[in-house]
């Protein structure tokens, strides 16, 4: 039985846990600290992530994301959003270098967040963004209630309250308890500064290490003026190769390479690539020389799978540049369209394989068809005259892969043969010699009498053309039976 609306639970509304009702000292505090630990622990600010960013292998890095969002094209889709919003959002981004700024909002998820700025403008129809600016991350905070704040004159402890609707915020993994998003330039922090501090020492002891040195013998009553031209001498020699000394003197060059030493460097810097590799592009497959193909090709799936989450982010972002725009223009209660990037290469594949397996089922497109999905020009397409239908019906499309057709047309052609082997005229001329008897047993007029004469006359009767034509009819269509149940079989 259903409740009355009176005895209906309702739940509660207000909000129970929050930052302003914890007793903890840090509801004290109007803005909340970023909770990076490479941050805190080296006393610097996001700016020395932009530092990394020049860094050949952050750079070779991201260079790959950035291009695999350049390649991607963006879309608007309806969302109940009528079509005169949907045309002014459209003719609005595109006035907007939209991939130029999409490439910018990666931004997000180098540093955590990434604050852009809507620089508005009015025109003849509404308000509009003349340019979208990315404002460096570092300039910025959040406050108690995740509200982004400017490091205004005056404000640069709490920072300054932003308008409504005129920053957005690209971000990446921020939640609740850290507004401020996780940089993922904070995992190449410490491999960056080893590397660079192993190269470093790698260097020094190429140097120190990597040629022989020269030891240079005097008796030892030499005075010690004399061990110093030696020495002398012998780092000139490293230089031009010659050396001139007395015949009691000797040279003895000593070899201080070792491999094992070598090597130590060498898997520091791997370690420190490997170790940035995997935290921009979420694999080190594609970027190792002794990685094969096979794992080459299953870490440039992953790498499609950190785009994807990138286009993710930038699409949420345009979002809310989008409903502002609505906002401003159709009022609160219009509904906005959504932005979306796709891969169009990607759908074409997808689209045309799809379109190849119903041409193969004899589904046919139209030329417009081609020119509107594909986005082909129409002067560049032309109608070619195909094969008649009576052969197109029993060909497939790629020529080859499909021999039911075939199988088909000689079930066909024999149950035509058989059925034209048997004419009228012949069934007359084969039963004239069996008419009379059967006719006078009939007109007996007694059923039982007329079957009895029947049976009586039969076996007088010359029936042996009529056997054997049956006999042959009887075996084409066993063959052609068991031709048509083979090809059910084999069509599952």
């Amino acid at each position: 039985m259903k409740k009355s609306q009176s005895k209906l639970k309702t739940p509660t509304t207000k909000v129970i846990a929050s930052r302003d009702l914890l007793s903890d000292f840090s509801a004290l505090s109007e803005v909340l600290p970023n909770p990076d630990q490479v941050l805190n622990n080296t006393g610097e600010s996001i700016a020395v992530y932009r530092t990394l960013l020049a860094e050949s292998l952050v750079m070779g890095a991201t260079t790959r994301l950035e291009g695999g969002i350049k390649a991607l094209s963006w879309e608007l889709s309806n969302e109940d959003a009528s079509e005169q919003v949907i045309t002014s959002i459209n003719d609005a981004l595109k006035r907007l270098p939209v991939m130029d700024i999409c490439q910018r909002m990666i931004k997000g998820y180098y540093f955590g967040f990434q604050p852009f700025e809507i620089l508005w403008q009015t025109g003849v129809n509404g308000w509009w963004p003349s340019d979208i600016v990315d404002k460096p991350p570092e300039w910025f905070l959040f406050d108690q209630k995740n509200q982004l704040r400017f490091r205004a004159k005056g404000h640069e402890q709490s920072g300054k309250l932003l308008p409504a609707r005129r920053f957005v915020v690209a971000g990446h993994k921020q939640s609740y308890d850290n507004p401020y998003g996780m940089a993922v330039l904070s995992a190449c922090y410490w491999p960056c500064v080893f590397e660079k501090g192993g190269l470093s020492f790698w260097l020094t002891f190429t140097e120190k290490f990597g040629i022989p040195f020269l030891i240079g013998k005097l008796k030892r009553d030499a005075q010690q003026s004399e061990y110093d031209a030696l020495a002398d001498d012998l780092k000139a020699m490293v230089q031009d190769g010659v050396l001139v000394m007395p015949d009691d003197g000797s040279i003895e060059v000593l070899d201080t390479s070792k491999a094992a030493n070598v090597d130590i460097f060498e898997k520091l810097l791997a370690y420190c690539r490997s170790k940035i590799n995997i935290a921009i592009l979420g694999q080190n497959q594609t970027t190792e020389a002794n990685a094969n193909k096979a794992s080459a090709i299953a870490g440039l799936e992953v790498t499609k799978a950190v785009v994807m989450q990138l286009s993710g982010m930038i699409e949420s972002t345009f979002n809310q540049v989008i409903e502002h725009m609505v906002y401003y223009n159709f009022g609160e209660t219009a509904a906005a369209p959504k932005f979306t990037l796709i891969d169009q290469e990607a759908l074409n594949e997808k689209q045309s394989q799809r379109d190849e397996r119903l041409h193969k089922i004899g589904l046919r497109f139209t030329p417009q068809y081609f020119i509107d999905e594909y986005n082909i020009n129409a002067e560049y397409v032309q109608r070619v005259a195909g094969k008649k239908e009576a052969e197109d019906k029993h060909t497939d499309f790629a020529e080859g892969e499909d021999h039911q057709g075939e199988s088909l047309n000689l079930t066909q052609q024999a149950l035509e043969q058989m059925k034209d082997s048997v004419s009228e005229t012949q069934l007359n001329v084969l039963m004239t010699d069996m008419l009379p008897a059967i006719e006078s047993a009939i007109n007996t007029g007694e059923r039982a009498d007329a079957l009895a004469d029947l049976a009586t006359a039969l076996p007088k009767m010359n029936s042996s053309a009529l056997e054997a034509l049956l006999t042959k009819l009887i075996f084409t269509a066993a063959v052609t039976g068991h031709l048509a149940a083979a090809e059910e079989l084999a069509d599952g």
